[in-house]
Protein backbone atom coordinates (compact mmCIF):
# COMPACT_ATOMS: atom_id res chain seq x y z
CA UNK A 1 0.00 0.00 0.00
CA UNK A 2 2.81 2.28 0.84
CA UNK A 3 4.41 1.64 -2.55
CA UNK A 4 1.13 2.29 -4.17
CA UNK A 5 0.87 5.64 -2.44
CA UNK A 6 4.43 6.50 -3.44
CA UNK A 7 3.76 5.66 -7.05
CA UNK A 8 0.58 7.69 -7.04
CA UNK A 9 2.42 10.64 -5.47
CA UNK A 10 5.14 10.46 -7.98
CA UNK A 11 2.65 10.26 -10.75
CA UNK A 12 0.85 13.33 -9.52
CA UNK A 13 4.15 15.09 -8.99
CA UNK A 14 5.29 14.11 -12.46
CA UNK A 15 2.04 15.26 -13.91
CA UNK A 16 2.36 18.48 -12.03
CA UNK A 17 5.92 18.88 -13.24
CA UNK A 18 4.84 18.14 -16.79
CA UNK A 19 2.01 20.61 -16.50
CA UNK A 20 4.32 23.17 -15.02
CA UNK A 21 6.93 22.46 -17.62
CA UNK A 22 4.37 22.74 -20.37
CA UNK A 23 3.19 26.03 -19.01
CA UNK A 24 6.76 27.30 -18.82
CA UNK A 25 7.54 26.24 -22.36
CA UNK A 26 4.49 28.06 -23.51
CA UNK A 27 5.61 31.17 -21.72
CA UNK A 28 9.12 30.71 -23.08
CA UNK A 29 7.80 30.18 -26.54
CA UNK A 30 5.76 33.36 -26.23
CA UNK A 31 8.83 35.24 -25.08
CA UNK A 32 10.85 33.87 -27.98
CA UNK A 33 8.14 34.85 -30.44
CA UNK A 34 8.03 38.35 -28.98
CA UNK A 35 11.81 38.62 -29.09
CA UNK A 36 11.92 37.46 -32.69
CA UNK A 37 9.20 39.94 -33.63
CA UNK A 38 11.16 42.69 -31.90
CA UNK A 39 14.33 41.71 -33.76
CA UNK A 40 12.44 41.68 -37.05
CA UNK A 41 11.03 45.13 -36.36
CA UNK A 42 14.45 46.42 -35.42
CA UNK A 43 15.93 44.95 -38.57
CA UNK A 44 13.13 46.47 -40.65
CA UNK A 45 13.67 49.81 -38.95
CA UNK A 46 17.39 49.55 -39.54
CA UNK A 47 16.74 48.59 -43.18
CA UNK A 48 14.29 51.49 -43.56
CA UNK A 49 16.81 53.82 -41.96
CA UNK A 50 19.54 52.52 -44.25
CA UNK A 51 17.33 52.90 -47.30
CA UNK A 52 16.39 56.43 -46.19
CA UNK A 53 20.05 57.31 -45.75
CA UNK A 54 20.78 55.81 -49.15
CA UNK A 55 17.93 57.78 -50.73
CA UNK A 56 19.18 60.95 -49.04
CA UNK A 57 22.71 60.24 -50.19
CA UNK A 58 21.62 59.53 -53.76
CA UNK A 59 19.42 62.64 -53.77
CA UNK A 60 22.30 64.75 -52.48
CA UNK A 61 24.63 63.31 -55.12
CA UNK A 62 22.09 63.86 -57.90
CA UNK A 63 21.39 67.38 -56.62
CA UNK A 64 25.10 68.14 -56.60
CA UNK A 65 25.48 66.67 -60.07
CA UNK A 66 22.53 68.72 -61.35
CA UNK A 67 23.93 71.82 -59.66
CA UNK A 68 27.31 71.18 -61.28
CA UNK A 69 25.71 70.60 -64.69
CA UNK A 70 23.60 73.75 -64.32
CA UNK A 71 26.67 75.76 -63.30
CA UNK A 72 28.52 74.41 -66.34
CA UNK A 73 25.60 75.24 -68.63
CA UNK A 74 25.32 78.69 -67.06
CA UNK A 75 29.01 79.35 -67.68
CA UNK A 76 28.64 78.10 -71.25
CA UNK A 77 25.65 80.40 -71.81
CA UNK A 78 27.57 83.31 -70.29
CA UNK A 79 30.46 82.58 -72.63
CA UNK A 80 28.09 82.31 -75.60
CA UNK A 81 26.39 85.58 -74.66
CA UNK A 82 29.81 87.18 -74.33
CA UNK A 83 30.77 85.98 -77.79
CA UNK A 84 27.44 87.15 -79.21
CA UNK A 85 27.86 90.56 -77.54
CA UNK A 86 31.36 90.82 -79.01
CA UNK A 87 30.05 89.95 -82.47
CA UNK A 88 27.19 92.43 -82.17
CA UNK A 89 29.58 95.12 -81.00
CA UNK A 90 31.93 94.32 -83.87
CA UNK A 91 29.06 94.38 -86.39
CA UNK A 92 27.80 97.70 -85.00
CA UNK A 93 31.26 99.22 -85.17
CA UNK A 94 31.63 97.95 -88.73
CA UNK A 95 28.24 99.42 -89.70
CA UNK A 96 29.15 102.74 -88.10
CA UNK A 97 32.44 102.81 -89.98
CA UNK A 98 30.68 101.82 -93.19
CA UNK A 99 28.07 104.54 -92.69
CA UNK A 100 30.80 107.12 -92.02
CA UNK A 101 32.68 106.04 -95.14
CA UNK A 102 29.47 106.17 -97.17
CA UNK A 103 28.66 109.67 -95.91
CA UNK A 104 32.21 110.78 -96.73
CA UNK A 105 31.90 109.23 -100.17
CA UNK A 106 28.53 110.92 -100.73
CA UNK A 107 30.03 114.26 -99.77
CA UNK A 108 32.39 113.78 -102.71
CA UNK A 109 29.99 112.08 -105.12
CA UNK A 110 26.75 114.05 -104.73
CA UNK A 111 28.17 117.50 -105.50
CA UNK A 112 29.82 116.16 -108.66
CA UNK A 113 26.67 114.25 -109.63
CA UNK A 114 24.50 117.32 -109.06
CA UNK A 115 26.76 119.43 -111.26
CA UNK A 116 26.75 116.88 -114.08
CA UNK A 117 22.97 116.47 -113.95
CA UNK A 118 22.42 120.24 -114.06
CA UNK A 119 24.72 120.52 -117.05
CA UNK A 120 22.87 117.68 -118.81
CA UNK A 121 19.41 119.18 -118.23
CA UNK A 122 20.64 122.62 -119.23
CA UNK A 123 22.38 121.31 -122.35
CA UNK A 124 19.38 119.31 -123.59
CA UNK A 125 17.16 122.26 -122.71
CA UNK A 126 19.31 124.67 -124.76
CA UNK A 127 19.17 122.38 -127.78
CA UNK A 128 15.40 121.92 -127.54
CA UNK A 129 14.41 125.49 -126.64
CA UNK A 130 11.38 126.00 -128.91
CA UNK A 131 10.69 129.52 -127.66
CA UNK A 132 14.30 130.68 -127.87
CA UNK A 133 15.08 133.87 -129.78
CA UNK A 134 17.91 132.79 -132.15
CA UNK A 135 20.81 135.09 -133.12
CA UNK A 136 20.21 137.43 -136.03
CA UNK A 137 22.41 136.43 -138.98
CA UNK A 138 20.69 138.70 -141.49
CA UNK A 139 22.99 141.09 -143.33
CA UNK A 140 26.14 139.15 -142.52
CA UNK A 141 28.63 138.45 -145.28
CA UNK A 142 29.60 134.99 -146.45
CA UNK A 143 32.88 135.14 -144.57
CA UNK A 144 31.10 136.23 -141.40
CA UNK A 145 28.53 133.43 -141.74
CA UNK A 146 31.26 130.84 -142.35
CA UNK A 147 33.20 132.15 -139.37
CA UNK A 148 30.12 131.59 -137.20
CA UNK A 149 29.59 128.16 -138.79
CA UNK A 150 33.16 127.15 -137.95
CA UNK A 151 32.35 127.53 -134.24
CA UNK A 152 29.80 124.73 -134.66
CA UNK A 153 32.47 122.34 -135.98
CA UNK A 154 30.56 121.31 -139.08
CA UNK A 155 31.57 118.38 -141.20
CA UNK A 156 33.04 119.19 -144.60
CA UNK A 157 29.83 118.13 -146.33
CA UNK A 158 27.66 120.37 -144.09
CA UNK A 159 30.03 123.31 -144.56
CA UNK A 160 29.96 122.95 -148.35
CA UNK A 161 26.17 122.71 -148.23
CA UNK A 162 26.05 125.98 -146.25
CA UNK A 163 28.40 127.68 -148.71
CA UNK A 164 26.07 126.73 -151.58
CA UNK A 165 23.07 128.03 -149.67
CA UNK A 166 24.82 131.32 -148.95
CA UNK A 167 25.56 131.72 -152.66
CA UNK A 168 22.01 130.90 -153.74
CA UNK A 169 19.65 132.09 -150.97
CA UNK A 170 20.83 134.18 -148.04
CA UNK A 171 17.62 133.63 -146.01
CA UNK A 172 17.76 129.84 -146.38
CA UNK A 173 21.45 129.98 -145.47
CA UNK A 174 20.69 131.76 -142.18
CA UNK A 175 17.89 129.26 -141.42
CA UNK A 176 20.30 126.42 -142.08
CA UNK A 177 22.87 128.04 -139.81
CA UNK A 178 20.22 128.24 -137.07
CA UNK A 179 19.66 124.48 -137.45
CA UNK A 180 23.38 123.77 -137.25
CA UNK A 181 23.54 125.87 -134.11
CA UNK A 182 20.61 124.09 -132.43
CA UNK A 183 21.99 120.70 -133.49
CA UNK A 184 25.36 121.56 -132.00
CA UNK A 185 23.75 122.67 -128.73
CA UNK A 186 21.63 119.51 -128.68
CA UNK A 187 24.57 117.19 -129.30
CA UNK A 188 26.62 118.97 -126.66
CA UNK A 189 23.70 118.52 -124.26
CA UNK A 190 23.42 114.83 -125.13
CA UNK A 191 27.13 114.33 -124.48
CA UNK A 192 26.60 115.93 -121.07
CA UNK A 193 23.65 113.59 -120.46
CA UNK A 194 25.79 110.57 -121.36
CA UNK A 195 28.59 111.81 -119.10
CA UNK A 196 26.18 112.34 -116.20
CA UNK A 197 24.52 108.95 -116.56
CA UNK A 198 27.85 107.15 -116.93
CA UNK A 199 28.83 108.76 -113.64
CA UNK A 200 25.59 107.44 -112.11
CA UNK A 201 26.40 103.92 -113.34
CA UNK A 202 29.96 104.05 -112.03
CA UNK A 203 28.89 105.34 -108.59
CA UNK A 204 25.58 103.46 -108.33
CA UNK A 205 26.82 101.34 -105.38
CA UNK A 206 27.17 104.51 -103.32
CA UNK A 207 23.83 106.07 -104.34
CA UNK A 208 20.65 105.57 -102.38
CA UNK A 209 17.76 103.77 -104.07
CA UNK A 210 15.77 107.01 -104.16
CA UNK A 211 18.52 109.00 -105.90
CA UNK A 212 19.25 106.17 -108.31
CA UNK A 213 15.57 105.79 -109.29
CA UNK A 214 15.21 109.52 -109.92
CA UNK A 215 18.41 109.59 -111.99
CA UNK A 216 17.05 106.76 -114.13
CA UNK A 217 13.78 108.66 -114.60
CA UNK A 218 15.64 111.85 -115.51
CA UNK A 219 17.83 110.07 -118.04
CA UNK A 220 14.75 108.54 -119.72
CA UNK A 221 13.15 111.99 -119.97
CA UNK A 222 16.29 113.56 -121.47
CA UNK A 223 16.60 110.81 -124.09
CA UNK A 224 12.99 111.38 -125.14
CA UNK A 225 13.56 115.14 -125.38
CA UNK A 226 16.76 114.60 -127.39
CA UNK A 227 15.05 112.37 -129.97
CA UNK A 228 12.06 114.70 -130.34
CA UNK A 229 14.29 117.81 -130.56
CA UNK A 230 16.45 116.23 -133.24
CA UNK A 231 13.37 115.46 -135.34
CA UNK A 232 12.13 119.03 -134.80
CA UNK A 233 15.43 120.59 -135.89
CA UNK A 234 15.88 118.68 -139.16
CA UNK A 235 12.42 117.59 -140.21
CA UNK A 236 10.03 119.82 -138.31
CA UNK A 237 7.18 118.45 -136.26
CA UNK A 238 3.57 119.06 -135.30
CA UNK A 239 2.30 121.29 -132.54
CA UNK A 240 1.37 118.36 -130.26
CA UNK A 241 4.93 116.99 -130.34
CA UNK A 242 6.40 120.42 -129.63
CA UNK A 243 4.00 120.81 -126.71
CA UNK A 244 4.99 117.36 -125.40
CA UNK A 245 8.69 118.24 -125.70
CA UNK A 246 8.17 121.46 -123.76
CA UNK A 247 6.25 119.59 -121.05
CA UNK A 248 9.04 117.02 -120.77
CA UNK A 249 11.59 119.80 -120.33
CA UNK A 250 9.51 121.11 -117.45
CA UNK A 251 9.24 117.63 -115.99
CA UNK A 252 13.02 117.15 -116.26
CA UNK A 253 13.60 120.35 -114.29
CA UNK A 254 11.15 119.14 -111.64
CA UNK A 255 12.88 115.75 -111.31
CA UNK A 256 16.25 117.51 -111.11
CA UNK A 257 14.99 119.60 -108.18
CA UNK A 258 13.74 116.42 -106.47
CA UNK A 259 17.17 114.85 -106.87
CA UNK A 260 18.80 117.96 -105.38
CA UNK A 261 16.47 117.81 -102.37
CA UNK A 262 17.02 114.08 -101.90
CA UNK A 263 20.81 114.39 -102.02
CA UNK A 264 20.77 117.39 -99.69
CA UNK A 265 18.63 115.46 -97.20
CA UNK A 266 20.98 112.46 -97.27
CA UNK A 267 24.04 114.65 -96.75
CA UNK A 268 22.39 116.32 -93.77
CA UNK A 269 20.48 113.49 -92.03
CA UNK A 270 18.11 114.36 -89.22
CA UNK A 271 18.99 113.24 -85.68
Amino acid sequence: MLDLFKWAGLTVLGAAIVVAAGYGMKQLFGVLIGYLAFKVRRQEEEADKHRLEEVRSNFAKELEQRRSEFAGQLEEKKSELGRMAARVQHDLQREVIRAELQIRSLHRIYPTLGKKLHMAVGGIGDGSAVMEQPPNYEGMSQDELLKVADTYKLSEADRNHLVRKIGSNQHEATELLHKYRRAKLLEDGNHKRIDAYNYVLIKRLYLSDAVLAKCDALNTLLISIYVEAKMWIWKGTDHATLKKMMAENGQAIKVLKEIDMQMRGELQPKD
